[in-house]
């Protein structure tokens, strides 16, 4: 896939903040595209969906192979629909109830049975058929474009990630034929999605592990978005707020003398008291630390992650998130020879970075502060290396 950027938009202490678009990549060179930074910038409108790959995930590695997600459409036709946006739910549900119903009650034998026993099957069958009603109204008219989607494998040990790139569709996917074997979905109800990772299940927040034992092969966990985002993308916007998550590397164990220099350094870094940045830390070695401030003060937040050496001097906002996928994938050909190690670069290229504003600080401060960040970015072996694992098909 292929990308422009355009509509500069300087930061201070950043090179520069481009928005994207679809088109090439030409107007960055190697050094620069290896170093830049995505920025994700997520609607307040995006819902996160919990959908199951078959029984004991049977089909992950179908989905995650070629790109999609699916149901078994039951059998019954989709919900004429002619204003999407004053759809009733409701409605939807009970059209889908009943047509199942029907389908269900159709295969049954009612003969022999008593009054009780005839009343008491037709119970069932109209329960089971609101069970299956439900996922076909969710998927069909519940998911939409842009809305994230994580799926889990065999055992719930693993997790792939992505972002739904289409409304649903009653088609049979393509399976790409491979050297190894895979079970294919019979599904040919199915939304095509952007997978972008593969996280372990200790990934996953504890207030979100509950979905390992979740009922139903689809349902909405957006209330967890905030807890889920760092989880997809390492850098957003998402509210009003941009955030940053920053992989803490270091196995050994961390003091509170660490913990105070780490503060003392970002706050001497964003060097404005009248921007706030809040922190979440979860430094179990390795950790992670989320940084958030106002969208507005995006520039600041930047700067301290400079000055942590985690981030590249060019930053670009991902309009579309469903098209982040094939964004890395470009970048990481581009950089596939790369050589370049953060560290060093982030101690000889300080001053360059612009990192902090210098102008209230005497040479020695300058000169204390630059060996403090440089101390901070080696104990605590801040990265910006993301959770899980990339998905690249390019390589299968």
């Amino acid at each position: 896939m292929a990308w422009h950027l355009k509509n500069p938009r300087p930061l201070a202490g950043v090179e520069r903040l481009f928005y994207m678009t679809e088109s090439s990549l030409t107007s960055l060179n190697l050094e620069q595209l290896t170093n830049a930074l995505a920025i994700v910038d997520v609607p307040s409108t995006t819902k996160v969906w919990f959908v199951r790959s078959g029984q004991g995930g049977q089909y992950w590695d179908d989905f995650r192979l070629n790109g999609y997600i699916g149901i078994d459409h039951e059998g019954v036709a989709p919900y004429p629909v002619s204003d999407a946006n004053n759809l009733n739910l409701r409605t939807v549900q009970q059209y889908y109830r009943e047509a199942l119903y029907d389908i269900l009650k159709s295969k049954e034998n009612f003969e022999n049975l008593s009054e009780t026993e005839i009343a008491n099957k037709k119970q069932s069958l109209m329960r089971k058929a609101g069970r299956r009603a439900g996922v076909l109204r969710t998927f069909r008219h519940e998911v939409s474009k842009g809305d994230m989607v994580l799926s889990p494998g065999k055992g719930t040990k693993e997790f792939i990630l992505g972002v739904v790139t289409s409304d649903a569709q009653l088609e049979t996917p393509e399976h790409v034929e491979l050297d190894f074997d895979y079970d294919q979905s019979p599904y040919s109800n199915i939304r095509t999605v952007s997978w972008i990772k593969r996280v372990d299940f200790v990934d996953i927040p504890n207030e979100v592990k509950f979905i390992r034992h979740g009922n139903g092969s689809i349902f909405d966990v957006s209330e967890f978005i905030s807890k889920l985002l760092p989880l997809f993308f390492n850098y957003y916007f998402y509210e009003g707020l941009f955030s940053a998550r920053v992989t803490v590397g270091t196995k050994r164990p961390v003091t509170s003398d660490s913990l105070y220099l780490l503060q003392k350094v970002i706050v001497e870094i964003k060097n404005n008291p009248e921007v706030s940045i809040t922190q979440k830390t979860k430094i179990e070695s390795p950790g992670y630390i989320i940084l958030t401030s106002l969208a507005t003060d995006a520039a600041n937040l930047l700067n301290v992650l400079n000055g942590l050496g985690v981030a590249g001097s060019i930053a670009f906002i991902v309009k579309h998130s469903d098209k982040l996928a094939g964004l890395l994938a470009t970048i990481r050909d581009w950089g596939h020879n790369k050589n370049m190690n953060k560290l060093e670069e982030a101690a000889t290229k300080m001053e360059l970075l612009n990192s902090v504003n210098q102008d209230t600080l005497t040479p020695e401060q300058k000169a204390d502060l630059n060996q403090e960040m440089l101390k901070v970015t080696q104990q605590f072996k801040l990265s910006d290396d993301p959770v899980g694992e990339d998905i690249n098909h390019d390589e299968l």
